[in-house]
Protein backbone atom coordinates (compact mmCIF):
# COMPACT_ATOMS: atom_id res chain seq x y z
CA UNK A 1 0.00 0.00 0.00
CA UNK A 2 1.29 3.22 -0.76
CA UNK A 3 2.22 5.42 1.80
CA UNK A 4 1.42 9.54 1.96
CA UNK A 5 4.11 11.42 3.78
CA UNK A 6 2.27 14.65 4.49
CA UNK A 7 4.28 18.23 5.18
CA UNK A 8 2.50 19.49 7.69
CA UNK A 9 1.90 18.00 10.92
CA UNK A 10 0.61 18.85 14.36
CA UNK A 11 2.45 19.40 17.31
CA UNK A 12 1.54 15.99 19.24
CA UNK A 13 2.61 14.14 16.34
CA UNK A 14 5.86 16.14 16.03
CA UNK A 15 6.81 15.69 19.83
CA UNK A 16 5.80 11.96 19.53
CA UNK A 17 8.56 11.68 16.70
CA UNK A 18 10.78 13.22 18.86
CA UNK A 19 10.47 11.26 21.93
CA UNK A 20 10.15 7.71 20.32
CA UNK A 21 12.25 7.85 17.33
CA UNK A 22 15.57 6.00 18.09
CA UNK A 23 17.81 5.65 15.37
CA UNK A 24 18.81 2.20 14.33
CA UNK A 25 21.64 3.23 12.35
CA UNK A 26 23.35 1.11 9.44
CA UNK A 27 26.61 2.23 7.23
CA UNK A 28 28.11 1.72 4.23
CA UNK A 29 30.52 3.41 1.94
CA UNK A 30 31.99 2.91 -1.84
CA UNK A 31 35.07 4.92 -3.93
CA UNK A 32 36.19 4.90 -7.24
CA UNK A 33 39.18 6.47 -8.84
CA UNK A 34 37.15 7.68 -11.92
CA UNK A 35 39.15 8.69 -14.72
CA UNK A 36 41.77 10.20 -12.70
CA UNK A 37 45.56 8.93 -12.69
CA UNK A 38 45.57 8.84 -8.92
CA UNK A 39 43.35 8.56 -6.38
CA UNK A 40 42.81 10.66 -3.61
CA UNK A 41 39.34 10.61 -2.27
CA UNK A 42 39.36 8.30 0.97
CA UNK A 43 36.23 7.77 3.79
CA UNK A 44 35.83 6.16 6.70
CA UNK A 45 32.60 4.88 8.67
CA UNK A 46 33.03 4.10 12.92
CA UNK A 47 30.22 2.32 14.47
CA UNK A 48 31.76 3.61 18.22
CA UNK A 49 33.88 6.08 17.82
CA UNK A 50 35.20 6.36 21.28
CA UNK A 51 36.08 2.29 21.15
CA UNK A 52 37.60 2.67 17.98
CA UNK A 53 40.65 4.51 19.52
CA UNK A 54 40.70 2.46 22.81
CA UNK A 55 38.07 4.69 25.02
CA UNK A 56 35.68 2.47 26.84
CA UNK A 57 32.00 3.73 26.49
CA UNK A 58 28.35 2.57 27.35
CA UNK A 59 24.99 2.24 25.25
CA UNK A 60 23.65 5.53 26.31
CA UNK A 61 27.16 7.33 25.23
CA UNK A 62 27.68 5.73 22.11
CA UNK A 63 28.51 8.59 19.37
CA UNK A 64 28.94 7.18 15.57
CA UNK A 65 31.41 8.89 13.08
CA UNK A 66 31.39 9.26 9.32
CA UNK A 67 33.88 11.23 7.36
CA UNK A 68 34.51 11.83 3.15
CA UNK A 69 37.53 13.27 2.62
CA UNK A 70 38.60 14.44 -0.98
CA UNK A 71 42.15 14.97 -1.31
CA UNK A 72 43.94 17.34 -3.75
CA UNK A 73 47.79 17.51 -4.45
CA UNK A 74 48.39 14.14 -3.33
CA UNK A 75 46.72 11.54 -1.21
CA UNK A 76 48.35 12.20 2.52
CA UNK A 77 46.27 15.24 3.78
CA UNK A 78 43.29 13.23 3.30
CA UNK A 79 45.05 10.08 4.65
CA UNK A 80 45.84 11.62 7.39
CA UNK A 81 43.07 13.41 8.69
CA UNK A 82 40.63 10.52 8.38
CA UNK A 83 43.41 8.35 10.40
CA UNK A 84 43.50 11.12 13.03
CA UNK A 85 40.59 13.08 13.34
CA UNK A 86 38.42 10.75 15.03
CA UNK A 87 41.35 10.32 18.34
CA UNK A 88 41.29 14.21 18.62
CA UNK A 89 37.79 14.58 18.67
CA UNK A 90 37.49 11.68 21.61
CA UNK A 91 40.49 13.06 23.28
CA UNK A 92 38.79 16.57 23.29
CA UNK A 93 37.68 17.44 27.55
CA UNK A 94 34.45 18.26 26.10
CA UNK A 95 33.53 14.83 24.00
CA UNK A 96 30.65 13.97 24.26
CA UNK A 97 28.89 16.86 26.04
CA UNK A 98 29.38 19.78 23.31
CA UNK A 99 29.93 17.92 20.18
CA UNK A 100 30.00 21.64 17.98
CA UNK A 101 32.44 23.24 20.10
CA UNK A 102 34.27 19.66 20.05
CA UNK A 103 34.33 19.00 16.16
CA UNK A 104 35.32 22.72 15.47
CA UNK A 105 38.29 22.83 17.78
CA UNK A 106 39.12 19.32 16.25
CA UNK A 107 39.64 20.39 12.90
CA UNK A 108 42.06 23.34 13.57
CA UNK A 109 43.81 20.89 15.80
CA UNK A 110 44.06 18.42 13.23
CA UNK A 111 45.03 20.84 10.67
CA UNK A 112 47.53 22.54 12.43
CA UNK A 113 49.18 18.67 13.36
CA UNK A 114 49.50 18.00 9.40
CA UNK A 115 51.08 21.03 9.26
CA UNK A 116 54.05 20.20 12.22
CA UNK A 117 54.26 16.50 10.42
CA UNK A 118 54.51 18.42 6.62
CA UNK A 119 57.34 20.32 8.02
CA UNK A 120 59.46 17.88 8.58
CA UNK A 121 58.60 15.61 5.40
CA UNK A 122 57.72 18.21 2.55
CA UNK A 123 57.20 15.56 0.42
CA UNK A 124 53.45 15.20 2.19
CA UNK A 125 52.77 18.39 1.16
CA UNK A 126 48.75 18.50 0.13
CA UNK A 127 45.34 19.63 1.02
CA UNK A 128 41.89 18.16 1.55
CA UNK A 129 38.68 18.69 1.77
CA UNK A 130 36.56 16.99 4.83
CA UNK A 131 32.75 16.65 5.94
CA UNK A 132 31.90 14.43 8.85
CA UNK A 133 28.92 13.32 10.30
CA UNK A 134 28.44 12.31 13.75
CA UNK A 135 25.21 10.52 15.36
CA UNK A 136 24.67 10.28 19.57
CA UNK A 137 21.29 9.26 20.36
CA UNK A 138 18.37 11.15 18.24
CA UNK A 139 21.20 14.36 17.29
CA UNK A 140 23.13 14.23 13.72
CA UNK A 141 25.73 16.61 13.36
CA UNK A 142 27.08 17.03 10.23
CA UNK A 143 30.61 19.10 9.86
CA UNK A 144 32.19 20.69 6.55
CA UNK A 145 35.22 22.33 5.20
CA UNK A 146 35.09 22.15 2.11
CA UNK A 147 32.92 21.06 -1.55
CA UNK A 148 31.98 17.53 -0.21
CA UNK A 149 28.28 17.39 1.03
CA UNK A 150 25.81 16.00 3.25
CA UNK A 151 21.83 15.41 1.97
CA UNK A 152 19.65 14.33 4.46
CA UNK A 153 16.34 12.20 3.23
CA UNK A 154 13.64 13.24 5.13
CA UNK A 155 10.33 11.55 4.67
CA UNK A 156 11.88 11.74 0.82
CA UNK A 157 12.16 15.17 0.60
CA UNK A 158 16.42 16.06 0.78
CA UNK A 159 17.65 18.59 2.80
CA UNK A 160 21.00 20.18 2.44
CA UNK A 161 22.76 19.98 5.65
CA UNK A 162 26.40 21.31 3.99
CA UNK A 163 27.26 24.36 2.40
CA UNK A 164 30.20 23.93 -0.61
CA UNK A 165 32.90 26.21 0.12
CA UNK A 166 33.54 27.75 -2.70
CA UNK A 167 34.80 30.73 -4.38
CA UNK A 168 32.07 31.36 -6.72
CA UNK A 169 29.48 31.51 -3.00
CA UNK A 170 29.23 35.17 -2.30
CA UNK A 171 29.47 34.66 1.97
CA UNK A 172 32.90 33.06 1.12
CA UNK A 173 34.24 35.39 -1.46
CA UNK A 174 33.87 38.09 1.06
CA UNK A 175 35.62 36.64 3.94
CA UNK A 176 38.31 35.59 1.74
CA UNK A 177 38.63 39.15 0.58
CA UNK A 178 38.79 40.60 3.59
CA UNK A 179 41.46 38.71 4.51
CA UNK A 180 43.60 40.15 1.48
CA UNK A 181 42.51 37.20 -1.06
CA UNK A 182 40.72 37.25 -4.57
CA UNK A 183 39.06 35.13 -6.25
CA UNK A 184 40.25 34.74 -10.17
CA UNK A 185 38.24 32.95 -12.83
CA UNK A 186 36.75 30.87 -10.43
CA UNK A 187 39.83 30.13 -8.22
CA UNK A 188 41.22 31.32 -4.40
CA UNK A 189 44.29 33.26 -5.34
CA UNK A 190 44.45 31.75 -8.51
CA UNK A 191 45.40 28.51 -7.20
CA UNK A 192 42.26 26.66 -5.10
CA UNK A 193 38.69 25.95 -6.02
CA UNK A 194 37.82 25.32 -2.58
CA UNK A 195 38.18 28.10 0.53
CA UNK A 196 37.92 25.65 3.15
CA UNK A 197 40.37 22.89 3.38
CA UNK A 198 42.70 21.13 5.70
CA UNK A 199 46.41 21.15 4.72
CA UNK A 200 47.90 23.17 1.99
CA UNK A 201 50.10 24.94 4.13
CA UNK A 202 52.83 24.87 0.82
CA UNK A 203 50.71 26.94 -0.59
CA UNK A 204 51.95 30.90 -0.30
CA UNK A 205 49.71 33.14 1.05
CA UNK A 206 46.75 30.55 2.07
CA UNK A 207 47.46 29.81 5.72
CA UNK A 208 49.87 31.36 8.16
CA UNK A 209 51.35 29.06 10.54
CA UNK A 210 52.41 31.53 13.25
CA UNK A 211 48.29 33.12 13.27
CA UNK A 212 46.10 30.33 12.61
CA UNK A 213 42.49 30.86 11.37
CA UNK A 214 44.38 34.40 9.61
CA UNK A 215 44.77 32.99 6.17
CA UNK A 216 41.87 33.50 3.49
CA UNK A 217 42.19 29.09 3.22
CA UNK A 218 40.00 28.03 6.26
CA UNK A 219 39.84 24.74 8.11
CA UNK A 220 37.19 25.59 10.46
CA UNK A 221 34.18 23.58 9.38
CA UNK A 222 31.25 24.82 9.00
CA UNK A 223 28.57 22.32 11.48
CA UNK A 224 24.80 21.73 10.94
CA UNK A 225 23.19 20.03 14.12
CA UNK A 226 19.73 18.23 14.16
CA UNK A 227 17.46 16.10 15.91
CA UNK A 228 16.65 12.96 13.64
CA UNK A 229 12.78 11.87 13.33
CA UNK A 230 11.24 9.07 12.56
CA UNK A 231 10.89 11.10 8.97
CA UNK A 232 14.19 11.00 8.52
CA UNK A 233 15.17 7.93 6.09
CA UNK A 234 18.86 8.01 5.60
CA UNK A 235 22.31 10.54 5.04
CA UNK A 236 23.97 10.76 1.92
CA UNK A 237 27.98 11.90 2.19
CA UNK A 238 29.46 12.64 -0.83
CA UNK A 239 32.51 13.93 -2.26
CA UNK A 240 32.36 16.72 -5.17
CA UNK A 241 32.55 14.04 -7.73
CA UNK A 242 29.27 13.00 -6.90
CA UNK A 243 27.09 16.29 -7.17
CA UNK A 244 28.58 17.05 -10.34
CA UNK A 245 25.96 14.95 -12.22
CA UNK A 246 23.39 14.44 -9.17
CA UNK A 247 21.54 16.80 -7.81
CA UNK A 248 20.48 16.54 -4.10
CA UNK A 249 16.90 15.31 -4.69
CA UNK A 250 18.24 13.17 -7.51
CA UNK A 251 20.40 11.23 -5.28
CA UNK A 252 18.00 10.49 -2.65
CA UNK A 253 15.87 9.51 -5.20
CA UNK A 254 17.95 7.06 -6.77
CA UNK A 255 19.29 5.80 -3.37
CA UNK A 256 15.53 5.27 -2.17
CA UNK A 257 14.86 3.13 -5.63
CA UNK A 258 17.77 0.99 -4.43
CA UNK A 259 17.19 0.32 -1.62
CA UNK A 260 13.68 -0.71 -1.70
CA UNK A 261 15.30 -2.87 -4.50
CA UNK A 262 17.68 -4.91 -1.81
CA UNK A 263 18.19 -2.71 1.18
CA UNK A 264 22.14 -3.28 1.32
CA UNK A 265 23.36 0.04 1.91
CA UNK A 266 27.01 -0.66 0.79
CA UNK A 267 25.52 -1.79 -2.52
CA UNK A 268 23.79 1.47 -2.35
CA UNK A 269 26.76 3.51 -2.15
CA UNK A 270 28.34 1.16 -5.03
CA UNK A 271 25.72 2.06 -7.05
CA UNK A 272 25.54 5.98 -6.68
CA UNK A 273 29.14 5.71 -7.55
CA UNK A 274 28.52 3.45 -10.57
CA UNK A 275 25.54 5.60 -11.68
CA UNK A 276 27.66 8.49 -11.71
CA UNK A 277 30.33 7.32 -13.78
CA UNK A 278 27.81 5.79 -16.24
CA UNK A 279 26.73 10.16 -16.53
CA UNK A 280 30.56 11.35 -17.38
CA UNK A 281 31.55 11.64 -13.90
CA UNK A 282 35.57 12.60 -14.34
CA UNK A 283 36.42 13.02 -10.39
CA UNK A 284 37.33 10.41 -8.00
CA UNK A 285 34.10 9.15 -6.76
CA UNK A 286 33.08 8.34 -3.05
CA UNK A 287 30.08 7.72 -1.10
CA UNK A 288 28.86 7.06 2.07
CA UNK A 289 24.99 6.02 3.36
CA UNK A 290 23.94 6.42 6.95
CA UNK A 291 20.70 4.88 7.24
CA UNK A 292 18.41 5.53 10.31
CA UNK A 293 16.05 2.45 10.00
CA UNK A 294 16.63 -1.15 9.81
CA UNK A 295 14.06 -1.73 6.46
CA UNK A 296 14.15 0.29 3.37
CA UNK A 297 12.50 3.75 2.74
CA UNK A 298 8.63 3.40 2.07
CA UNK A 299 6.72 3.91 -1.27
CA UNK A 300 5.89 7.64 -0.97
CA UNK A 301 4.05 10.21 -2.72
CA UNK A 302 5.30 13.31 -2.16
CA UNK A 303 4.64 17.09 -3.31
CA UNK A 304 7.53 18.58 -3.41
CA UNK A 305 7.71 22.60 -2.76
CA UNK A 306 7.99 24.73 -5.52
CA UNK A 307 7.39 22.15 -8.45
CA UNK A 308 5.13 23.24 -10.86
CA UNK A 309 6.88 26.46 -10.67
CA UNK A 310 10.19 24.52 -11.72
CA UNK A 311 8.30 22.77 -14.74
CA UNK A 312 8.00 24.01 -17.88
CA UNK A 313 5.22 26.74 -18.47
CA UNK A 314 2.95 27.72 -21.18
CA UNK A 315 5.32 30.30 -22.09
CA UNK A 316 8.12 28.64 -22.41
CA UNK A 317 6.66 25.27 -23.77
CA UNK A 318 6.02 27.93 -26.43
CA UNK A 319 8.95 29.69 -26.76
CA UNK A 320 10.79 25.61 -26.95
CA UNK A 321 8.56 24.74 -29.46
CA UNK A 322 9.75 27.99 -31.03
CA UNK A 323 13.25 27.55 -30.77
CA UNK A 324 12.59 23.71 -32.42
CA UNK A 325 11.29 25.55 -35.40
CA UNK A 326 13.83 28.24 -35.93
CA UNK A 327 16.40 25.19 -35.36
CA UNK A 328 14.95 23.25 -38.96
CA UNK A 329 16.52 25.59 -40.78
CA UNK A 330 20.12 24.61 -39.87
CA UNK A 331 18.82 20.48 -39.76
CA UNK A 332 17.70 20.39 -43.33
CA UNK A 333 21.23 21.65 -44.03
CA UNK A 334 22.99 19.25 -42.18
CA UNK A 335 20.66 16.54 -43.15
CA UNK A 336 21.81 16.09 -46.62
CA UNK A 337 25.63 15.58 -45.72
CA UNK A 338 25.12 13.53 -42.81
CA UNK A 339 23.11 9.73 -42.42
CA UNK A 340 19.61 10.66 -41.28
CA UNK A 341 19.68 9.57 -37.67
CA UNK A 342 23.45 11.54 -37.38
CA UNK A 343 21.25 14.52 -38.64
CA UNK A 344 18.37 13.70 -36.68
CA UNK A 345 20.92 13.73 -33.50
CA UNK A 346 21.63 17.22 -34.35
CA UNK A 347 18.25 18.59 -34.39
CA UNK A 348 18.01 16.66 -31.05
CA UNK A 349 20.77 18.64 -29.30
CA UNK A 350 19.29 21.64 -30.57
CA UNK A 351 16.10 20.58 -29.21
CA UNK A 352 17.37 19.37 -25.67
CA UNK A 353 19.60 22.46 -24.86
CA UNK A 354 16.60 25.23 -25.91
CA UNK A 355 15.55 27.02 -23.01
CA UNK A 356 15.62 25.82 -19.55
CA UNK A 357 16.59 22.33 -20.43
CA UNK A 358 20.31 21.06 -19.79
CA UNK A 359 22.47 17.71 -21.23
CA UNK A 360 24.93 15.74 -19.08
CA UNK A 361 27.85 15.95 -20.36
CA UNK A 362 28.07 12.00 -21.15
CA UNK A 363 25.03 13.00 -23.16
CA UNK A 364 27.03 15.76 -25.14
CA UNK A 365 29.67 13.29 -25.86
CA UNK A 366 27.19 10.56 -27.27
CA UNK A 367 25.80 12.92 -29.35
CA UNK A 368 28.72 14.30 -29.89
CA UNK A 369 30.77 11.14 -31.18
CA UNK A 370 27.55 9.97 -33.40
CA UNK A 371 27.72 12.77 -35.13
CA UNK A 372 31.05 12.42 -36.04
CA UNK A 373 31.11 8.82 -36.47
CA UNK A 374 28.36 9.09 -38.87
CA UNK A 375 26.84 6.43 -36.92
CA UNK A 376 23.08 4.95 -36.93
CA UNK A 377 21.95 3.34 -33.78
CA UNK A 378 18.19 2.13 -33.39
CA UNK A 379 17.66 4.18 -30.97
CA UNK A 380 18.93 7.59 -29.11
CA UNK A 381 19.18 7.53 -24.91
CA UNK A 382 19.49 10.81 -23.54
CA UNK A 383 19.73 12.58 -20.07
CA UNK A 384 17.91 15.97 -19.64
CA UNK A 385 17.24 18.07 -16.33
CA UNK A 386 14.26 16.38 -14.24
CA UNK A 387 13.21 19.45 -13.50
CA UNK A 388 11.15 20.11 -16.64
CA UNK A 389 7.68 18.60 -17.42
CA UNK A 390 8.29 15.01 -18.60
CA UNK A 391 4.89 14.95 -20.09
CA UNK A 392 5.14 18.31 -22.18
CA UNK A 393 8.79 17.79 -23.28
CA UNK A 394 8.19 14.17 -24.06
CA UNK A 395 5.03 15.29 -26.36
CA UNK A 396 6.75 17.85 -27.58
CA UNK A 397 10.15 15.54 -28.89
CA UNK A 398 7.61 12.90 -30.04
CA UNK A 399 6.17 15.43 -32.31
CA UNK A 400 9.18 16.58 -34.09
CA UNK A 401 10.54 12.60 -34.21
CA UNK A 402 7.41 12.03 -35.89
CA UNK A 403 7.52 14.96 -38.59
CA UNK A 404 11.16 14.33 -39.62
CA UNK A 405 11.90 10.60 -39.03
CA UNK A 406 14.64 11.10 -35.83
CA UNK A 407 15.33 7.32 -34.79
CA UNK A 408 13.34 6.25 -31.93
CA UNK A 409 14.47 8.33 -28.81
CA UNK A 410 14.23 7.92 -24.92
CA UNK A 411 14.49 10.42 -23.07
CA UNK A 412 15.75 9.70 -19.08
CA UNK A 413 15.17 12.50 -16.94
CA UNK A 414 17.71 13.94 -13.81
CA UNK A 415 18.67 16.80 -12.77
CA UNK A 416 22.64 17.70 -12.15
CA UNK A 417 24.60 20.49 -10.23
CA UNK A 418 26.04 23.07 -12.49
CA UNK A 419 29.72 22.61 -13.06
CA UNK A 420 31.95 24.06 -10.74
CA UNK A 421 36.05 24.17 -11.60
CA UNK A 422 38.04 21.33 -10.57
CA UNK A 423 40.72 21.71 -7.50
CA UNK A 424 42.88 19.24 -8.27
Amino acid sequence: MESVCENTTTADFKQSNFANFLPNVRSGGWSDIGSRQYMEDTHVCIADLAKSVGYPTVDTEVVSFYGVFDGHGGKDAAHFVRDNLPRVIVEDADFPLELEKVVSRSFVQIDNQFADKCSHHRALSSGTTALTAMIFGRSLLVANAGDCRAVLSRCGIAMEMSTDHRPCSLSEKLRVESLGAYVDDGYLNGLLGVTRALGDWHLEGMKEADRPGAGPLSAEPEVKMTTLTKDDEFLIIGSDGIWDVYSNQNAVDFARRRLQEHNDVKLCCKEIVEEAIRRGATDNLTAVLVSFHLVAPPQIRVNRPGRVARSISADGLNSLRSSHSRSLHRYQMVKACLPLAAAALVLLLMVATAQGIRLDAGSQAALSNKVLNKSVDKGVVIKVDGEASSDELGETISEEKNRHGMPDIHVDYYGPRGHNPRHH
